[in-house]
């Protein structure tokens, strides 16, 4: 019955396209589809969904081994169309997520993940999830629906999902955590890092001269590129990293954080009291050791539109020149250079840290010094107790990954350095290649020192000192010591 349904849509769409791919969906299975030349359905699409709820965390391996059987299914009903995979869910387990694409991908099976952004923060259902804010027309007044609706935009990323599902694309859809390491974040700018703390913005115009920017009227006009020179509050930008990998600016005029406003041309203005997805920005390197600044709300870049006195708008496609090229100066007046965060032997790289062998180095609450130790030869977790650096069991080398991330590799036993967050989230040199729970993204403190935060959780790596110094990937940002870790070059 449902087949002969089909038949008659596809008769229909047929006699009036002859050219476009019609999606014709099994649920769940090939065996829920007939064999087109039955019908004689030429240029069509064979869609499917795949859920197993029995092994939410693959523990047992079942997520893998249940979308291999169906991707057996569809190899073995050899129907000769291309096949899409347009609703599925890995669940909790982002190296199940990992594995899973690669099998689809290696398939040749098309596929989308159920969905782009949910009314959820629940597992990885969605890229994007938003709170559930019910409007009721009947009873809301017109400024609560205006403030509802308003809100539709507001969501937060879920990092680890988009981590992994980018590196199944030729070029990434999704702007995801990035700090000082994911390209992908900023087009095809490569990304950067600023340290939390305070500066001071300064942007030249189509004739070289040079502004600084003002929180205009105590912050209640938009931003704009108009000062000869730093003056005080005013002009004092803090920068604040947030956990995903953005960075969001506050300003010392009124303390509010700087919105992206893209329902009022795109100014911004320092008007919001918390962080949401229109107070994010990714920082990337402009050249010459400046920033650009890609807004999360639009995905355009911020200008210092001087066709319009030098109002700070988010409105550029790319970091077309100057306008878009911003200067980064601690109030002190020492410029951050966006081309290179800095590690203690003075390897500069552009997503962090030079490849290479290194010792790492961590200090407690009294500041007491501790080097990282693979200890017992790698069989136990990672952990911050030798007093100096010994040799191999202390030495990790740095492997630069293609989608801006690091890994680290143990020269005791040759095993990566894993995030095993399903166990504690401390860190074991286990693992004999690289997936999502062995990259780690780099972000300078600004005092010389590396934080590095998990891709499978999105959490700093911390030394917690109050578990001997143990290796765990589980503080929400930089707090302290505990998360700055010192990489000395090995010669």
């Amino acid at each position: 019955m449902l087949w002969n349904i089909y038949n008659n849509a596809y008769n229909v769409i047929r006699s009036a396209d002859p050219d476009h791919v019609i999606i014709m969906e099994a649920t769940w299975d090939p065996v829920d589809l007939p064999d087109p030349s039955q019908y004689g359905w030429t240029n069509i699409m064979y869609e499917y969904h795949n859920y197993n709820y029995g092994d939410y965390d693959n523990a047992a391996g079942q997520q893998i081994s249940n979308m291999q059987t169906k991707v057996n299914a569809i190899k073995n009903a050899n129907y000769n169309v291309p096949s899409y995979m347009g609703e599925f869910c890995y669940f909790n387990n982002l190296n199940a997520w990992d594995e899973g694409l690669a099998l689809l991908t290696d398939a040749g099976i098309n596929w989308t993940s159920w969905t782009y952004k949910v009314i959820s923060d629940y597992g990885n259902w969605g890229l994007y999830n938003q709170t559930n804010l019910q409007a009721n027309i009947e009873t809301d007044s017109w400024d609560t629906l205006c403030n509802k609706y308003s809100r539709v935009g507001e969501s937060w990323v879920n990092t680890g999902l988009i981590n992994v599902l980018k590196k199944y694309f030729n070029k990434a859809a999704v702007p995801g955590g990035a700090t000082s390491n994911t390209g992908s974040s900023s087009g095809s700018a490569a990304a950067a890092t600023i340290g939390n703390g305070d500066y001071y913005f300064k942007v030249a115009n189509s004739s070289s001269q040079e502004f600084v920017v003002c929180a205009d009227n105590t912050g209640n006009d938009p931003l704009i590129a108009n000062r000869a020179s730093y003056g005080g509050d005013w002009e004092k930008i803090t920068v604040v990293n947030n956990s995903d990998g953005t960075i969001s600016l506050k300003s010392g005029a009124n303390g509010k954080y700087v919105c992206a406003v893209i329902d009022e041309n795109s100014q911004l203005l320092a008007r919001s009291a918390s962080i949401g997805t229109w107070e994010k920005f990714y920082p990337v390197q402009a050249g010459d050791g400046k920033f650009g600044l890609k807004a999360v709300a639009n995905n355009k870049y911020v200008c210092a539109d001087f066709n319009n006195g030098g109002t700070l708008r988010a409105i550029s496609d790319s970091v077309a020149g100057s306008w878009e090229a911003f200067g980064i100066y601690q109030t002190s007046g020492t410029q951050v250079n966006s081309s290179s965060a800095t590690s203690s032997g003075g390897n500069t790289a552009s997503n962090g840290i030079a490849a290479g062998k290194y010792y790492l180095s961590v200090r407690n609450s009294s500041n007491t010094e501790y080097v990282v130790c693979a200890e017992n030869a790698g069989n136990d977790p990672a952990i911050a107790n030798r007093s100096s650096y010994g040799g191999s069991w202390e030495t990790f080398e740095v492997v630069n990954n293609s989608d801006g991330t690091i890994s680290l590799k143990s020269e005791i036993n040759g095993k990566y350095l894993c995030a095993v967050i399903d166990e504690n989230n401390q860190l074991l040199a286990r693992s004999a290649s690289i997936g999502t729970w062995e990259k780690f993204r780099v972000v300078s403190n600004g005092n010389g020192s590396i934080g590095l935060q998990a891709v499978a959780n999105d959490k700093y790596v911390c030394a917690d000192f109050n578990n001997g110094g143990t290796l765990r990937a589980i503080s929400n940002s930089v707090a302290g010591s505990w998360e700055a870790f010192t990489f000395h070059k090995i010669v």
